[in-house]
């Protein structure tokens, strides 16, 4: 198994740097690096050389190997979420109890909706979680 590796872009300063795991050991450090590009299956550092201002490529990193911070932002968004779904059943349970009609049928109308988002993530997501699991089983 390959090792995770970070590759941190700074373009106000115009560094690169290549890491070892989320926060480990820096690899690699570049100075004058004005754009990093996305290609396929891989990130390129392009570095300015000498007076002419010249860009060259001096790193490929490959994308798989690399930690994505966009899927930290969506684990992160996936726990709000979960957050938000179990304070509204909550709240929908709690309205049921209450006296005043209205209140009861908002807990009702709070308690479908957040039962059909479970409902349509789960939908949605089953496919990937199989595939994760072959992966899984087949590789261990």
């Amino acid at each position: 198994m390959v090792n995770m590796q970070t590759l941190v872009f700074n373009s106000t300063e115009k560094t690169a740097v290549l890491q070892e795991g989320f926060r480990g050991t820096e690899l690699l450090n570049f100075k004058n690096v004005p754009t990093v590009k996305v290609e396929n299956g891989y990130y390129e550092v392009m570095q300015k050389s000498g007076e002419n201002g010249g860009v060259v490529p001096v790193l490929r990193v490959s994308i798989a190997n690399t930690n994505n911070m966009k899927k930290f932002l969506l684990l992160v968004l996936k726990f709000v979420i979960f957050n938000f779904w179990f304070c509204s059943t909550l709240i929908g349970i709690n309205l049921l109890n209450q006296k005043v009609m209205w209140q009861n049928y908002l807990g009702v109308l709070i308690l479908v909706l957040s039962l059909g988002c479970v409902i349509y993530y789960i939908k949605k997501n089953v496919g990937k979680f199989m595939i994760k699991v072959k992966e899984y089983l087949y590789n261990y």
